[in-house]
């Protein structure tokens, strides 16, 4: 995504404080006419802080922000399908935490989003996407492996 635009979108979402559907039809617009939807971090940043700029959300801007979020961190990045301990390092820097210190709203559906989505992620992600504390630096196989989703993907 062409980071002058999200500049521009962002500036008016912090206007209006909100993100209506045609702010969503203009950014769909956008990703369309980008050979590649998502591509780097700087766009990701972007759009985590349009979503902490908006108090009023249109419906679909969550589903999109996290389709496009786990585009570009779990398909765009190197390499494929895995969340490095930097990658979950920079996204844990980002994400919104409620009083009890855990990811609220949407940013606690995009870290489920990206752990299921990834072959392989951080343990910090998956501990903060699901509640759970994991210890150590090394990676580790997604929440099924870990024993925190059964088989059909619901959480245990």
């Amino acid at each position: 995504m062409d980071i002058a635009f999200l500049q521009a979108f962002a500036l008016g979402v912090s206007e209006t404080g909100t993100i209506t559907a045609a702010d969503l039809s203009a950014l769909r617009d956008h990703q369309a006419s980008c050979e590649r939807p998502g591509e780097d971090l700087e766009a990701a940043g972007a759009l985590l802080a349009i979503d902490c700029l908006a108090r009023d959300k249109h419906p679909d801007w969550s589903p999109l922000l996290i389709e496009t979020l786990v585009d570009i961190l779990v398909w765009d990045q190197r390499p494929t399908g895995v969340i490095s301990a930097a990658a979950a390092d920079w996204l844990l820097s980002r994400v919104t935490l409620d009083s009890a210190g855990l990811a609220s709203g949407a940013h606690r559906a995009l870290l489920i989003a990206l752990v299921r989505e990834a072959h392989e992620c951080d343990p910090r992600l998956a501990a903060a996407a699901f509640g759970h504390r994991v210890d150590g630096p090394q990676r580790a196989p997604v929440a099924r492996t870990l024993g925190w989703l059964d088989a059909s993907g619901l959480q245990v």
